[in-house]
């Protein structure tokens, strides 16, 4: 009778804890099986720029005095590569290189994302250990991010490199052909040989830079949990100028906490006035406002030579000049 009790008291308590609603509509996602990848919880809400930010990219001194973040703020540089058809990004892959000021080396990023459906986090966990990133994948980490009305399984990998002719403070990020080399370099072999055996070699060869943009951080706290509020400066979506999208996280390995946190953190946000209350999605913007634009090709066919002279200068040798129209500019050639 005591283990039929047992039995009947785990089945009420998993049945109660999946049924818990959270702020903005979505399921409390479902904890990890031993087989898969362990998650933390990072919590992302984004802030009404117009609001929290000034016109030199700082945070206000109201925000600023409501999570004790202080007036300093670190800053970063970060560029994103993949190839001009984004092969990475439509197989939900990044590479990002990131640089501090402060600090002499840049930290390297691949990350794997997964979509997660219905607030089911161990069925996105149990399609990423299907592709072999599992809890045993050396290096990787996992997190759930989850932003206002949206969660997304990232199975991240870092590494922190120093670059030749790129070290030392300041926000200094390497040139293409370096970012290239130092992808390639440090890429872990799962990301390497995704698809068939030196995929991502053979995307970074090919890859260009989306970027570089720059962001500040500021450090606060809230609930006891360290709080980060970032102003990220990007192009605008016309390219004429840039614009503000700011961010407020925090990070838990406790799923009960970011549930708890994540709704007390919507509802002062939201009593402040400082809440978006949509997902903004950085990487996604970047990659789509800092794609390389494709020269225009030339259709323009020069005129008929004019001025064409013909100077012997020597024995063997005849020099020879004209003048043509190229696209509208006068230009004149010698060849000799």
């Amino acid at each position: 009778m005591f283990q039929a009790l047992n039995k009947t008291s785990k089945l009420v308590l998993a049945t109660t804890a999946a049924a818990v609603l959270l702020v903005g509509g979505v399921f409390s996602p479902q904890q990890a099986s031993a087989a898969n990848g362990t998650p933390s919880y990072e919590v992302k809400l984004n802030l009404a720029p117009a609001i929290v930010a000034d016109a030199s990219h700082n945070l206000v001194s109201s925000v600023r005095s409501q999570f004790a973040t202080g007036s300093s703020a670190k800053s970063y540089r970060v560029q994103y590569m993949d190839t001009t058809a984004r092969s990475l990004d439509g197989l939900g892959w990044s590479d990002r290189i990131r640089k501090r000021s402060d600090q002499n080396t840049h930290q390297l990023q691949f990350k794997k994302r997964y979509p997660v459906s219905g607030g089911d986090i161990n069925a996105a966990l149990t399609t990423a250990a299907g592709d072999g990133l599992n809890s045993s994948a050396a290096g990787f980490e996992f997190q759930v991010d989850w932003t206002f009305s949206k969660q997304t399984l990232s199975v991240q990998y870092e590494k922190d490199v120093t670059v030749s002719g790129y070290s030392g403070t300041g926000l200094n990020v390497p040139n293409l052909a370096t970012s290239r080399s130092i992808s390639i370099a440090n890429a872990p072999s799962k990301f390497s040989n995704w698809t068939s055996a030196g995929w991502g070699t053979s995307q970074l060869n090919n890859a260009v830079i989306y970027g570089p943009v720059d962001f500040k951080r500021y450090k606060g706290e809230y609930k006891d949990l360290e709080l980060d509020i970032e102003i990220w400066t990007i192009l605008n979506a016309a390219k004429t100028g840039t614009e503000d999208i700011v961010e407020a996280s925090f990070k838990t390995d406790s799923l009960s906490e970011a549930t708890s946190v994540r709704t007390d953190l919507i509802n002062l946000l939201r009593s402040k006035g400082w809440l978006v209350e949509s997902d903004i999605l950085k990487t996604s913007l970047i990659m789509e406002r800092y794609a390389p634009t494709a020269p225009t090709p030339d259709t323009v066919a020069p005129t008929v030579p004019t001025n064409v002279t013909a100077t012997p200068t020597s024995s063997t040798q005849i020099q020879v000049g004209w003048t043509c129209n190229v696209n509208g500019s006068s230009v004149s050639y010698i060849e000799a």
